[in-house]
């Protein structure tokens, strides 16, 4: 927990922060594994959604309002990281066999050693020069994130490890809300607001407590809602709200992102139409669009290799401290204004 008090000179407290870090949880069944293995599952998770890339252009499917030329983006993503961690693994691989052999100072076995090294680099160099990986630290950071990718879709693929992350979290909350606050409010960002959803939208609505009843409002940032959706269609049916009908839900989206969501069937800036829960106790965000970060209007098939809507996914605020023009200045002045109403599905 950090407080925020409004200078160094006083003790008053504005606001208590509290972080969840999920991450770490999500991620542990794999930090013991070996690169061959976290490549092996990678590559596994890259070919599962290769069926779905392809339904992706069936004129007569909907795409749940992700356009195909994001869905492409987003599988030309998971395609890099494959090749990335792939080839990275297998460089590592053939450089341990080329020393090995070299080790044992059998004159006869170096030529050779050295010739599977060769052409083991010589096949992988162009891959990755044409992605741009030459540094080591690189090729850390994308082993990192290839293991987040393998377990945010086991987390909804299969629940994997979403008990041990819903559970605290809903322990936190109830955590905050006996405190002596004024008002409570969440921000979730990207898969942060998939577990925030689980959490306050839980399917059937087999939990209940008044702590949920005392958050003020629920903001969720780049939530990756409408690519769920297109990828796991029944991921969020079945679910019942336990926020109370006064709890204000506003969802902060751009329109460069590819994995923010609308809440739409279309990509139109406009209010959200696709609703959380059954009937009377269905919820739809108040949407409102970031747009200061980067404009959609020149993205193209061609620029999908480039990532650019992927690489917008991070841009509603900056990642050092400074002062900046964020997404935050948004959310403030919308919890300020008056709340339209979201509860309530129409006929």
């Amino acid at each position: 927990m950090a407080t925020i008090t409004p200078s160094v000179t006083t003790d008053v407290p504005v606001i208590d922060v509290y972080f969840f870090n999920y991450r770490d949880i999500l991620t542990m069944p794999s930090k013991d594994r070996n690169p061959l293995t976290k490549a092996f599952f990678l590559i596994l998770t890259f070919l599962s959604t290769g069926f779905t890339f392809m339904q992706a252009f069936n004129p007569f499917r909907k795409t749940s309002g992700i356009s195909r030329k994001d869905i492409f983006q987003i599988f030309c993503g998971l395609a890099v990281l494959a090749i990335i961690f792939a080839a990275a693994t297998i460089a590592i691989i053939a450089l341990s066999a080329a020393i090995s052999e070299a080790i044992k100072l059998d004159l006869d076995h170096i030529p050779l050693a050295a010739n599977y090294a060769k052409n083991a680099f010589a096949a992988i160099l162009p891959i990755l020069a044409a992605i741009g990986v030459s540094s080591t630290s690189l090729a850390s950071s994308v082993a990192v994130v290839s293991e987040k990718v393998v377990a945010m879709m086991n987390y909804m693929s299969a629940g994997h490890r979403k008990g041990a992350i819903v559970g605290p979290f809903e322990d936190l909350v109830c955590h905050v809300s006996g405190g002596d606050y004024k008002a409570i409010h969440i921000l979730a960002y990207s898969f942060g607001s998939v577990v925030t959803l689980d959490t306050l939208f839980p399917k059937g609505g087999e939990r209940t407590g008044r702590h949920f009843q005392a958050i003020t409002s629920l903001v969720t940032i780049g939530c990756p809602f409408d690519v769920i959706r297109f990828y796991y269609p029944s991921y969020f049916a079945g679910r019942y709200p336990v926020i109370g009908a006064s709890t204000r839900w506003l969802n902060v989206f751009s329109p460069a992102d590819v994995l923010g969501s609308n809440f739409r069937d279309d990509e139109e800036d406009l209010p959200a139409e696709i609703h959380i829960g059954q009937a009377s106790s269905a919820r739809k965000p108040e949407n409102f669009s970031y747009v200061d970060a980067v404009s959609p209007d020149k993205f193209t098939f061609l620029t999908s290799f480039l990532l650019l809507g992927l690489r917008a996914h991070g841009m509603y605020w900056e990642k050092t401290p400074c002062s900046e023009l964020s997404c935050f200045r948004l959310i403030i002045e919308a919890l300020l204004r008056k709340a339209e109403p979201s509860v309530g599905c129409p006929d």
